[in-house]
């Protein structure tokens, strides 16, 4: 070995790496969660507390269990006929209501809505 040089050096052959920068941890903030993961844990929670395993509860409802574990897990994009026959298996439904936030297409940010007409 020569003095001086690293260990690394000596070796023409091997990667030259550097040393990974430590990843500075996120700030973690609690997220409202979303309306399908409410969804996911009201059924969950009905599931358990009938003490349904989810193989059971998929046959019932006429749902595979890859899309029970989806649906549990909130996934956002999942056939509503699908969720339908899954809250009726275990004895739920869906109830619409109006929103308490109102969204409106033709009103720019930071403007006031004009009088409706009708």
């Amino acid at each position: 070995m020569v003095f001086g040089m690293s260990h690394r050096s000596q070796n023409p052959n091997r990667p030259r790496t550097r040393p990974q920068a430590q990843a500075r941890p996120a700030e973690k903030t609690a997220p409202h969660p979303s309306p399908t993961a409410i969804l996911g844990a009201a059924v969950r929670r009905q599931r358990r507390q009938l003490g349904l395993r989810q193989t059971v509860l998929a046959d019932l409802a006429g749902v595979g269990v890859a899309f029970l574990y989806d649906l549990e897990k909130g996934k956002p994009t999942l056939r509503i006929d699908k969720v339908l026959s899954v809250l009726e298996a275990l004895g739920l439904g869906l109830t619409v209501a109006p929103s308490s936030v109102l969204v409106r297409s033709d009103v720019a940010p930071g403007e006031q809505p004009a009088e409706d007409p009708t």
